[in-house]
Protein backbone atom coordinates (compact mmCIF):
# COMPACT_ATOMS: atom_id res chain seq x y z
CA UNK A 1 0.00 0.00 0.00
CA UNK A 2 1.76 3.66 -0.85
CA UNK A 3 -0.05 6.09 0.36
CA UNK A 4 2.83 8.68 -0.66
CA UNK A 5 0.15 10.91 -2.92
CA UNK A 6 -1.96 11.04 0.17
CA UNK A 7 0.22 13.01 2.33
CA UNK A 8 -1.24 16.37 0.37
CA UNK A 9 -4.44 15.02 0.59
CA UNK A 10 -4.68 14.66 4.22
CA UNK A 11 -2.81 17.62 5.56
CA UNK A 12 -5.16 19.59 3.41
CA UNK A 13 -8.20 18.07 5.06
CA UNK A 14 -7.26 18.42 7.97
CA UNK A 15 -6.43 22.40 7.72
CA UNK A 16 -9.88 22.38 6.50
CA UNK A 17 -11.01 20.89 9.57
CA UNK A 18 -10.76 17.46 9.15
CA UNK A 19 -10.95 16.16 12.71
CA UNK A 20 -9.91 12.68 13.32
CA UNK A 21 -8.60 12.02 10.06
CA UNK A 22 -5.04 10.64 11.88
CA UNK A 23 -7.52 7.57 12.99
CA UNK A 24 -8.73 6.24 9.43
CA UNK A 25 -5.44 4.33 9.05
CA UNK A 26 -5.69 2.66 12.61
CA UNK A 27 -9.16 2.20 11.40
CA UNK A 28 -8.56 0.46 8.41
CA UNK A 29 -5.34 -1.70 9.98
CA UNK A 30 -7.57 -2.91 12.52
CA UNK A 31 -10.37 -4.46 9.92
CA UNK A 32 -7.97 -6.82 8.79
CA UNK A 33 -5.58 -7.05 11.72
CA UNK A 34 -7.18 -10.58 12.57
CA UNK A 35 -5.59 -11.60 8.86
CA UNK A 36 -2.21 -11.24 9.90
CA UNK A 37 0.33 -12.18 12.63
CA UNK A 38 2.61 -8.92 11.87
CA UNK A 39 1.79 -5.91 10.11
CA UNK A 40 5.01 -3.79 9.03
CA UNK A 41 4.53 0.09 8.37
CA UNK A 42 7.32 1.93 7.06
CA UNK A 43 6.64 5.85 7.22
CA UNK A 44 8.77 8.70 5.18
CA UNK A 45 11.49 10.18 8.28
CA UNK A 46 9.38 13.24 8.78
CA UNK A 47 6.72 13.82 10.66
CA UNK A 48 4.03 15.07 7.97
CA UNK A 49 0.65 13.61 8.02
CA UNK A 50 1.65 10.21 7.07
CA UNK A 51 4.20 9.48 9.32
CA UNK A 52 1.67 10.72 12.12
CA UNK A 53 -0.76 8.49 10.61
CA UNK A 54 1.19 5.44 11.12
CA UNK A 55 2.46 6.33 14.58
CA UNK A 56 -1.23 6.47 15.46
CA UNK A 57 -1.74 2.47 13.70
CA UNK A 58 1.05 1.55 15.83
CA UNK A 59 1.04 -0.53 18.53
CA UNK A 60 4.96 -0.55 18.85
CA UNK A 61 8.08 1.75 17.12
CA UNK A 62 11.07 0.37 15.67
CA UNK A 63 13.47 2.78 15.19
CA UNK A 64 16.77 1.92 13.54
CA UNK A 65 19.45 4.40 15.30
CA UNK A 66 23.16 4.17 13.96
CA UNK A 67 25.54 3.70 17.03
CA UNK A 68 26.78 7.32 17.12
CA UNK A 69 26.20 10.32 19.75
CA UNK A 70 25.05 12.44 17.36
CA UNK A 71 22.09 9.86 15.77
CA UNK A 72 21.67 9.05 19.17
CA UNK A 73 20.70 12.37 20.38
CA UNK A 74 18.71 13.13 16.82
CA UNK A 75 16.16 10.35 18.04
CA UNK A 76 16.00 11.69 20.97
CA UNK A 77 15.44 15.29 20.18
CA UNK A 78 12.68 13.10 17.58
CA UNK A 79 11.23 11.32 20.23
CA UNK A 80 10.07 14.65 22.24
CA UNK A 81 9.31 16.23 19.28
CA UNK A 82 6.60 13.60 18.36
CA UNK A 83 5.55 13.65 21.80
CA UNK A 84 4.68 17.50 21.75
CA UNK A 85 3.11 17.40 17.85
CA UNK A 86 0.69 14.56 19.22
CA UNK A 87 0.21 16.31 22.60
CA UNK A 88 -0.75 19.23 20.68
CA UNK A 89 -3.11 17.27 18.00
CA UNK A 90 -4.97 15.84 20.44
CA UNK A 91 -5.56 19.12 22.47
CA UNK A 92 -6.95 19.84 19.10
CA UNK A 93 -8.75 16.90 18.71
CA UNK A 94 -7.09 15.93 15.66
CA UNK A 95 -5.80 13.19 17.01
Amino acid sequence: LNLFQSEYEISARMARGGSRLLDRLAQGIASISDQFDVIVLDPPPALGAISLSVLRAANALIIPVPPTVMDFSSTASFLTMLDETLTQLASRDLA
